[in-house]
């Protein structure tokens, strides 16, 4: 007991240390005054009532226990309130007469009163903590509703109040009386506080430490919204009653098997958050009621608290096993109760459980409804057993989620405890949580996608076809050239006769080794005219790498031009290497008319190259099929009228420009091929796009996110379709994408390169705030998707799983890998059809309730960086062949899609004195540009987890310092050298950049330098190509090229004055 003096007051108070329950309540309450912590119960009462004695029965329960008199003071001096036991009887008592109402008005008033004093909330400057109204609706029947706040008792103190009511009415109705005292609170809470001080206590801490709650903290739950402006706790609830037959199996079953429903039902639970979260080692505060000990049973205070418990599952666990582990865990967790200490856990938002039995040992008194909030949970199931039956309430935070999330989750926990009693023995994977209803959802409702498309004619002859109907429509535009349907035709008919003539035939693979050109496109037709089949390689790309592409695909004939084999890659071979601009007479005598060939739906129609996990490249073999349906899908789901204008700006040497360049060819269209120099300048190709007005644009989302630096971002932007693929798109671009062009349909759109380009569209009409990123959307024509778990099952929507591809989309597989393509491409276990094949995608996603796919990340090392597919394992491979490199891991780090870059992390032979600059030139010589590591941190040791594996969590971001380079470091001079190291020092994210120093050694990259231009023109009026900004690296260099554009821009105005002054004269 303290006793306080108040300074200036006649008056002093005797008080009582709160209890540790009390305390956390305490804490709950003043970060969140608006949610009020309590037990209510709702007690039917059969037979006659004197209502009379019952007050004073209810009165008399108060008095003696001292808990129900106490109020909380908060009082100058002290960090915490004190309990301070009042003389005078706090009790609010009520009275309602329903019995001149209907049966249905009488329901309607019960309901209404319930919620009345659901409402009234309890703070510490409460007039009174217990409220009891007395319902009658006849003289034989009679409701009890009684409400306690938390800080005076728990469930079974309400239990226990309900009980000496009872008892102290019926002695009042015989003239007896209850003699003995019972244990007061504040004894309890005394014993409480000095148990967390004894040694017993902190050697216990271990205990309760080692269940870290923070593990919960950002796990996310099905349904669950983005919490960022959540300031107050709304708990809402759903109740689930178990059908009669599915409790008698329960019943068989714990008799069987000699266990407590508790820890059946807990099982249960601890399971199904296990399968919605994939997250195997959940902790789920579980509610124990404080009364470990016969003294305490019959008490009536705070004793309640939730404790942390946790089982690792593991998929080749049974139920059975579970169980045994859940009461194993439970009867450690009950042994030392009592020295759980809320100071060092953090408890909000979490996963709750607690099982209460909530008979009555009263003849004619039942407990019928109850609501609890003892803690902030975003969700807890609360198990109810009373007279036979079992009652699941759900509590969730209403802030997170919608009833419909938490009515699909208890439908799910009941389809799982069915699964459960019914094959205990099975190993919990294979336990089911799936309705009937859920699975014809997944399986054909969202799926079904049939759709007949003509087969007559193949990619190449409906370009014939569409040059027959409009031979005098442009088909091409190429900076200042032009060609019409006609020409185009004509000039892809003659080079394929040519290729004809050197033997190509159906699976004949042709190489094309040219930038985006005329050229390039005129290829592309000409062999699959010729029934060949064209494999695009990109000229940028080291030509080790290019040439180890040929040799695996096994190209008979590499299509190039002299530029690029004589002065970027003089020593790449191919069986016959023809070189267009050498050959041009030679071609243009060939026949114009089109080619004949046998060619069919299944043959080869293209070869596609992605980073490979093992350092090497894979080859991804489309046929005809596959690329017509697509071309007929995604025509279909765009609506794109005929004759629309495209863009090219992506390389030939991946896939996601076919969105442009077959649509737009087989529809009358106009395909305008963008220059690397535009496609990489928001100036130059805003430009373009004023004189050229585009249609539709296809674009990388960090790519034009990047563009949309420049000052003209409005004209950049298509003028009716842009479709976003390649990588991951935030709902920040959308935003920025919308206020520039409101009237420009936006689409997301996904595919790996071995579904054909995409097989996921999204239309994005309004921005959605509860996912991280875009959703990929719905499946296009003829395309199943289905996300399933590890065991190749179904998971219900909003449950994350991995994303499986079937249907028209699947390629042929990896070219020359028969072991690859039986790994990725899987059995279909959901298909009538035996050869029928699912392609395993990696990607981790979740189904929407709409039937939209969202992102949510990969189940391997394959990242998505400027819209190519990089498999991390294939840089590490190659900087591990570094003769002076050890060990080596690369990491993505991301601060935004337009602020990715990788990250090598090497440690080297201890001999030797690496420089990361070396180790980036080294990578650059074998790999493409974009799979070079914009830094390269050097480490003794690699940081290991505790089973041996690299740690790449505790791997360090690079600091955004100049990294050791040769050039020694000069700081910037003039006026232009110190706009320019701001520019960079801004897109690099570093905080100095010397004038010597190479762009690329401080991490930069083409995407990078897309920003660089079109702030150069913001902030010095000058602009550049890439190109030039590629042969400037430093700003020694880069100053004095913009020195002489202000001279070239000052002579071009002197110029123009000059001749308008002699036009005066």
């Amino acid at each position: 007991m303290q006793e306080l003096n108040l300074e200036n007051s006649l008056t002093s108070i005797e008080g009582y240390q709160l209890s540790p329950q009390q305390r956390y309540i305490c804490k709950l309450q003043e970060s969140d005054p608006h949610q009020h912590y309590h037990v209510q119960l709702s007690v039917k009462i059969t037979g006659d009532l004197n209502r009379d004695l019952f007050k004073s029965a209810a009165t008399q329960v108060v008095n003696r226990h001292e808990i129900l008199r106490t109020s909380f003071q908060n009082l100058p001096g002290l960090t915490e309130p004190l309990q301070v036991i009042n003389s005078e009887n706090l009790l609010f008592y009520k009275e309602f007469n329903l019995s001149n109402l209907d049966s249905p008005a009488k329901k309607l008033k019960h309901a209404d009163i319930f919620q009345e004093l659901e409402k009234i909330t309890f703070d510490l400057e409460s007039d009174s903590y217990l409220y009891i109204y007395l319902l009658m609706l006849s003289p034989s029947e009679h409701i009890m509703l009684i409400k306690l706040s938390a800080l005076c008792g728990d469930v079974v103190s309400e239990k226990n109040i309900i009980s000496e009511i009872n008892l102290t009415y019926s002695n009042y109705l015989h003239s007896q009386e209850i003699t003995e005292e019972p244990l007061q609170y504040v004894d309890i809470a005394t014993w409480q506080n000095e148990l967390l001080t004894t040694a017993d206590a902190e050697k216990t801490q271990t205990y309760w430490q080692q269940k870290n709650l923070d593990k919960n903290i950002h796990i996310q739950l099905p349904g669950e919204k983005q919490s960022h402006e959540i300031k107050s706790y709304n708990q809402q609830s759903i109740t689930l009653t178990l059908n009669p037959h599915l409790q008698e199996n329960i019943n068989i079953f714990l008799q069987k098997n000699s266990t407590s429903l508790d820890n059946f039902l807990l099982a249960c639970w601890q399971i199904l958050l296990w399968k919605i979260t994939g997250h195997r080692q959940l902790i789920v505060s579980t509610c124990f009621d404080g009364r470990k000990y016969q003294e305490l049973e019959c008490a009536v205070g705070l004793l309640a608290k939730y404790l942390p418990c946790q089982v690792a599952l593991e998929i080749n666990q049974t139920f059975n096993d579970v169980l045994k582990q859940i009461a194993e865990n439970s009867q450690q967790a009950y042994q030392w109760q009592e020295y759980y200490n809320w100071e060092n856990n953090h408890q909000e938002y979490l996963l709750g459980y607690d099982f209460q039995d909530i008979n009555l040992p009263i003849n004619n008194w039942y407990i019928e409804g109850i609501n609890t909030c003892l803690d902030k949970f975003k969700l807890r199931l609360s198990c109810l057993y009373k007279q036979g039956n079992l009652q699941l309430d759900f509590y969730y935070h209403g802030d997170l989620f919608v009833a419909e999330n938490i009515q699909n989750l208890a439908a799910q926990f009941e389809q799982l405890i069915t699964s459960a009693v019914t094959h205990p023995e099975a190993n919990i994977s294979h336990l089911h949580i799936l309705t009937e209803c859920d699975r014809l959802q997944l399986l054909h409702e969202f799926n079904n996608t049939h759709t007949d498309f003509p087969q007559d004619q193949l990619i190449h002859q409906l370009f014939a076809t569409q040059a027959q109907s409009t031979p005098n429509n442009i088909a091409l535009v190429y900076n200042n050239q032009r060609l019409t349907y006609a020409e185009l035709n004509t000039r892809a008919n003659q080079l394929a006769h040519y290729l004809q003539k050197l033997g190509v035939k159906p699976e004949t693979i042709v190489a094309i080794c040219l930038e985006r050109s005329m050229d390039a496109i005129i290829a592309i037709l000409a062999i699959l005219k010729a029934g060949a089949a064209y494999l695009p390689l990109d000229p940028s790309f080291p030509t080790g790498n290019i040439q180890e592409r040929l040799a695996d695909a096994q190209a008979e004939i590499l299509l190039t031009n002299n530029v690029i084999i004589c002065q970027q890659h003089s020593t790449l071979s191919a069986p016959i290497v023809v070189c267009l601009d050498t050959v041009g007479d030679n071609i243009i005598s060939q026949s114009s008319e089109n080619p004949h060939s046998n060619v069919t739906t299944e043959n080869l129609a293209y070869v596609i190259y992605t980073s490979g996990s093992t350092g090497k490249a894979k080859g991804v073999a489309i046929e005809h099929r596959q690329i017509l349906n697509y071309l007929h899908s995604v025509q279909q789901k765009l609506e794109l009228p005929n004759y629309s204008s495209f863009a090219l700006v992506s390389t030939l040497a991946a896939d996601l420009g076919n969105t442009a360049i077959f649509p737009s060819l087989c529809s009358g269209g106009c395909l305008h091929l963008i220059s690397t120099e535009q496609a990489t300048n928001g100036q130059a190709l805003a430009n373009y796009c004023r004189e050229h007005p585009i249609d539709c644009l296809k674009i990388v989302p960090s790519h034009l996110e990047a563009l949309l630096t420049s000052s003209s971002a409005q004209d950049l932007l298509p003028k009716t379709r842009l479709i976003l693929g390649g990588e991951a798109c935030t709902w920040e671009l959308i935003k920025n994408i919308q206020n520039l062009a409101p009237n420009c349909q936006i689409f997301n759109h996904y595919g790996p390169t071995e579904t054909t380009v995409g097989v996921l569209t999204y239309q994005v009409k309004q921005i959605d705030s509860n996912s991280a990123t875009v959703p990929l959307g719905k499946a296009l024509a003829n395309i199943q998707v289905y996300v399933l778990d590890s065991q190749l099952q179904l998971v219900p929507c909003g449950v994350p799983g991995e994303l499986y591809i079937g249907g028209a989309c699947l390629a042929r597989g990896y070219l020359n890998s028969p072991e690859l393509t039986a790994e990725k491409f899987i059995n279909h276990p959901f298909s009538q059809q035996p050869s029928a094949k699912l392609y395993k995608t990696g990607d981790i996603v979740k189904y929407l309730s709409d039937g939209n796919i969202e992102y949510l990340g990969r189940t391997d090392q394959q990242v998505k960086i400027r819209g190519f597919r990089v498999e991390l394992g294939e840089i590490e491979a190659v900087l591990t062949q570094h003769p002076e490199v050890q060990k080596a891991v690369v990491l993505l780090r991301a601060d935004g899609v337009s602020n990715q870059c990788l990250v090598g992390y090497v440690v080297p032979y201890s001999h030797t004195q690496l420089k990361s600059s070396d180790l980036r030139d080294f990578v650059a010589q074998m790999l493409p540009e974009y799979m070079v590591p914009s830094a390269v941190v050097i480490l003794k040791v690699l940081p290991l987890t505790a089973n041996g594996k690299v740690d790449r969590q505790a791997l360090p971001a690079p600091e955004q310092l100049r990294p050791e380079l040769e050039a020694t470091f000069v700081p910037p001079e003039t006026v232009v050298e110190k706009a320019l190291a701001e520019i960079w020092a801004e897109v690099l994210g570093l905080e100095q950049v010397g004038i010597h120093d190479n762009f690329f050694d401080l991490g930069g990259h083409s995407l990078l330098l897309t920003q660089v231009t079109s702030r150069l023109y913001s902030a010095l009026g000058v602009e550049l190509s890439l190109r030039q900004l590629f042969a400037t690296p430093t700003i020694a260099e880069l100053a004095t090229l913009v020195a002489q554009e202000k001279i070239d821009q000052t002579d071009e105005k002197l110029l123009e004055q000059m001749l308008a002054e002699l036009e005066d004269a």
